[in-house]
């Protein structure tokens, strides 16, 4: 018995990192992968983006200041009643499927301008050959203005299955506006980065094992379509409360329609050329910035929608130091060209004389350890204690002069060339921007309480000292391992409660509303021997257990 229930526990292991659970939403699976209804989906065919043609025209606006294009978008105007079938099942519950292919795409995305959607109805989003799902999205991941946007799926087609059961309180209304065309990937495989980067699993990440889990791949989309990628980091405060800043840089930023941020996106060896991303969060508010001009290029952002509960662990707040004092070299840990995470070790770092907010990098040019690529912007600069103390801006590096891709770029002169971060500790106040009571500047953020603090250490998320999580519903789960029969101990607010049984790939098997005292039997005899996830819901929070059934 203890054999067994060791192999189960490690399988669960691969379960909690399944990509089931990644941006936030509630498992289970389409019920077309299980139900018998027809297989034919009309698949709407859009026009052709010229990938290599969009490559060019990057190439030519490489020197614009901008951050890197990885995407295009086509306009569109899809929605439930002008496209796709619906399938009626014998209950009456209704299913509303449609797919779209962007000929030649790596990675395709879709955005809602309308997500209206009742209760008991849900959204998934797959590709064709089924081994990509995302979702259930339901009413809870309604934005703003009723609207939503999910990550992206790997391949040039994606399908959507729309849930809505019979008795719904009204009929929803789905709009696709934008379906995205990302001609540079960033799920499963390579982007196209320099042969001489150096991926984060390498044993150059050794000393920075912490800090990588802060680093995400950032995309962006413009009102007009166009899709960029920019690096940044999660930064930890002084009140170590879980807000979920992330510092990346100015010229990342502008008023765009979508924000994503793709955690942990990183290859899982160190000459691996393909991995998956961990997980995804979506939106964010603007809360202090500087330009390269003025300032030195910071931005410090808020992520708006919520990191999922189950993977919290995994995030890294990293610390900082708003010294003046010309850091220890460390490291850069950055998504060049928008690919895995990359990790590079400078040569030297030194105050800039021609731009004094901005630290100078300088990489080695013999044993070789990486250097930074448009994607990379706004990526930490870390100090020998791992300690963010800039964000990248802009340089000349490059794994080789005029650069790797398919035409020469005479900004890059290679391994020789520099590049600037904007320095942390003049971000810190801004130019004086503190003193006079403003708020565009690191320090009314990161030091809200006005300690003093030079230096701040990162935690990971469970290690901050946060007074309370709101979501976390106290009960426990016996006997466990079980035949059949559990029962759910605890104290709750509100008697009404909902049971619910996922598998090991994330798909929910079992659903039971469920009357809660202070210690309630739940009759599970009916499923087979194995490990499971457990899920409680009462008055607003949850619970989530490992359980393992044998008989």
């Amino acid at each position: 018995m203890a054999r067994k229930v060791q192999i189960m526990l490690l399988i669960a292991l691969a379960f909690f990192n399944a990509e089931a659970w990644a941006q936030e939403s509630f498992g289970g699976s389409p019920r077309s992968f299980k139900s018998k209804i027809s297989e034919n989906v009309p698949v709407i065919e859009l026009s052709h983006f010229d990938n290599d043609a969009l490559l060019a025209e990057d190439m030519l606006n490489a020197d614009n200041g901008n951050p890197l294009r990885i995407g295009v978008s086509h306009m569109v105007n899809y929605n439930m009643d002008n496209c796709g079938t619906v399938n009626v099942l014998p209950n009456g519950d209704k299913i509303w499927r449609v797919a779209f292919k962007s000929p030649d795409a790596a990675n395709i995305e879709v955005s809602f301008s309308k997500f209206l959607i009742p209760d008991g109805a849900d959204l998934f989003m797959y590709n064709e050959t089924h081994d990509y799902v995302i979702g259930s999205y339901n009413v809870r991941n309604t934005m703003e203005g009723n609207i939503f946007y999910a990550e992206a799926i790997p391949g040039d087609v994606i399908y959507l299955e729309y849930y809505e059961p019979q008795g719904a309180k009204f009929h929803g209304e789905l709009t696709v506006d934008m379906i995205g065309h990302l001609y540079r990937g960033i799920l499963r495989s390579a982007s196209g980065s320099c042969a001489c980067e150096i991926n984060v699993a390498c044993s150059e990440g050794d000393p920075f094992r912490k800090q990588i889990h802060s680093v995400v791949n950032i995309e962006m989309t413009m009102y007009n379509g166009n899709v960029f990628s920019c690096s940044g980091a999660m930064i930890n405060n002084v009140r170590n409360d879980h807000t979920l800043y992330m510092l990346s840089a100015e010229h990342c930023y502008d008023n765009y329609k979508t924000w994503k941020f793709y955690y942990n996106n990183q290859t899982t060896t160190c000459n691996a050329s393909t991995g998956m991303p961990g997980f995804t969060a979506t939106g964010a508010e603007l809360k202090a910035k500087g330009n390269s001009g003025t300032s030195s290029d910071f931005l410090l952002m808020k992520i708006t929608g919520t990191i999922p509960y189950y993977v919290r662990d995994s995030v890294y707040f990293a610390g900082w130091s708003n010294s003046s004092v010309t850091p220890t070299v460390g490291c850069c840990i950055h998504h060049p060209a928008g690919d895995y995470k990359k990790i590079s070790i400078p040569q030297s770092v030194s105050s800039s004389i021609s731009r004094n907010k901005f630290w100078e990098v300088r990489w080695k040019t013999t044993n070789n350890k990486g250097v930074t690529e448009g994607g990379s912007s706004g990526s930490p600069l870390l100090n020998a204690n791992g300690l963010i103390v800039g964000s990248l801006c802009c340089g000349s590096s490059g794994c080789q002069p005029g650069g790797c891709g398919p035409s020469s770029d005479p900004n890059i002169q290679g391994l020789s060339g520099k590049d600037y971060y904007g320095r942390l500790d003049y971000a810190w106040t801004n130019g004086n921007d503190y003193a006079s009571g403003g708020s565009n500047n690191l320090k009314r953020w990161l030091d809200p309480d006005n300690t003093g603090a030079t230096t701040h250490y990162g935690l990971f998320y469970s290690e901050l000292t946060a007074i309370h999580d709101t979501y976390i519903l106290n009960c426990s789960v016996s006997p466990n391992p079980t035949s059949g029969m559990v029962t759910i101990s605890g104290s709750f607010d509100n008697p009404q409660g909902l049971c619910r049984v996922f598998d090991l790939m994330g798909r929910q098997i079992y659903t039971q509303n469920v009357m809660l005292s202070n210690s309630t039997e739940i009759n599970l005899g009916h499923l087979s021997e194995g490990l499971y996830m457990l899920e409680i819901q009462n008055a607003g929070k949850l619970s989530r257990s490992k359980l393992i059934i044998s008989r």
